[in-house]
């Protein structure tokens, strides 16, 4: 018997499209494939690949279970016993608990982020202090729980094969609700707590995306290389004439885009500002400064997307046009609320190619992402699945915050913390713009003394 992951429907009939084995191990290359360079503590670094594999491993094993299958294949209405992220993730915390993956003692809450990532695919985060194992109903979920393992144990012959594990029943108890709570709580009073903000976010795109992707059948983006030539000879045509504004202009390019400038923001990290006066060309500019940033950090290895966040619509789609213009054979997303996906839609095609389109909008499925202030600031600090599926693009990107001093002052020491914490985690080079000279980063000193 074949067990899936996800079905469709052709011509009113419901047909399996991927096996559970495969689509498990194709979200564990692709998620493995999208590891970029990182800056965690020893301990983390080491172990990203381990909660990767089994995190992408077990993530659906729950879904062999003839309630998941009757519902997928059937559309038999078998209600909460369909639900697979709880058994998946509770499979995978005992399992690691009693292996030997994580036998270092410093590592021996591992298998709760494991549990914690499965247990939430398919929900938004919840605060470590939120970590119910039965929920508000405990009676009904060990029932459910209960019938669901023994649904599970029926298929242990097949599991066992497919998994390499001897007897799966080993790894289906219930642990106690303490041993889940117990480690939670060591996590959340742990000192370098904001760095499992970020570990778990990481980790949690990761598995989120791939998953994502795979099932929905939509395609990796490969990127392409961004011919910074074509800049530099359209800006050299531009400000050719001898005004003193195109002298300016030049003037600010060349320092900032100056050997000296790009050697040392590879080399150091750091958040750095472009502060300069209206119409002086600080768009182009800081474009001209990211392409060279991205040749270079190409060439070291690094998979490098630039960013570029602006606080209005209409100036993402000025902006857009004048970077379409100037590149058009690169994939450029525009991703704001109003997004239109539609726009170059072909005659034939159908809602799957339109929830591709879609899923490679969330995913930054691009070489050159411009994007709001909303979008960047509701991925960096927030819990919803939805939104959490790119954050891992920014680990290694160049990220360029334009008219930064549009964002509300109130909010500038939480986000010129968080920026401090995707350079030091995440490798990402931050570019703040603006006309006058940005308070962000002094405003952030009573956040960072704080962690």
């Amino acid at each position: 018997m074949k067990f899936y992951s996800h079905s469709t429907k052709e011509n009113d009939k419901i047909i399996g499209t991927k096996e559970i084995k495969d689509h498990l191990n194709q979200v564990l290359k692709l998620a493995i494939e999208s590891l970029n360079k990182t800056s965690f503590s020893d301990l983390y670094s080491s172990s990203i690949e381990d909660i990767i594999k089994y995190t992408c491993l077990f993530h659906d094993l729950g879904k062999y279970t003839s309630y998941f299958q009757d519902y997928l294949l059937k559309e038999n209405d078998t209600g909460s016993l369909r639900y697979h992220s709880d058994i998946s993730a509770i499979f995978a915390f005992n399992y690691l608990k009693y292996s030997n993956v994580f036998n270092n003692d410093k590592r021996s809450y591992f298998p709760f982020w494991v549990y914690y990532l499965i247990k939430h695919h398919h929900l938004s985060l919840k605060s470590l202090k939120d970590q119910n194992l039965f929920g508000n109903n405990p009676a009904g979920f060990k029932n459910n729980y209960q019938l669901k393992r023994n649904n599970l144990i029926n298929n242990n012959d097949l599991i066992s094969d497919e998994f390499s594990i001897q007897n799966i029943s080993n790894f289906l108890d219930l642990p106690l609700e303490e041993d889940i709570i117990n480690r939670a709580n060591w996590l959340k009073g742990r000192e370098k707590n904001i760095e499992n903000y970020f570990y778990v976010l990481y980790c949690f795109s990761l598995l989120i995306e791939a998953d994502k992707l795979n099932a929905s059948g939509t395609e990796v983006y490969l990127p392409k290389k961004i011919p910074v030539e074509r800049l530099d000879k359209y800006l050299e045509g531009k400000n050719k004439t001898k005004k003193q504004i195109n002298t300016d202009r030049n003037e600010v390019r060349a320092l900032v885009c100056s050997e000296e400038n790009i050697n040392k923001i590879i080399e150091k990290k750091g958040i750095y500002t472009l502060t300069a006066p209206t119409g002086i060309g600080k768009t182009l500019t800081s474009l001209n400064l990211a392409l060279e940033l991205k040749k270079r950090l190409d060439e070291k290895g690094q998979n490098t997307q630039i960013i570029y966040c602006l606080p209005f619509i209409n100036i993402i789609e000025q902006t857009s046009k004048e970077f379409e213009a100037l590149f058009s054979d690169i994939t450029i997303l525009k991703h704001h609320q109003y997004s239109d996906i539609f726009s170059k839609k072909e005659e034939n095609e159908n809602t799957n190619s339109i929830e591709n389109k879609l899923m490679e909008l969330e995913c930054w499925q691009g070489d050159l992402i411009i994007t709001t202030f909303v979008q960047f600031l509701h991925t960096i600090i927030g819990n919803k699945n939805k939104l959490l599926k790119k954050f891992h693009h920014l680990s290694n990107s160049i990220i360029i915050l334009d008219e930064v001093q549009a964002i509300n002052i109130q909010y500038w020491p939480l986000i010129g913390a968080v920026l401090h914490y995707l350079v030091k985690f995440l490798n990402s080079k931050i570019i703040l713009m603006t006309a006058t000279k940005p308070l962000i980063i002094e405003s952030t000193k009573k956040y960072l003394l704080q962690n």
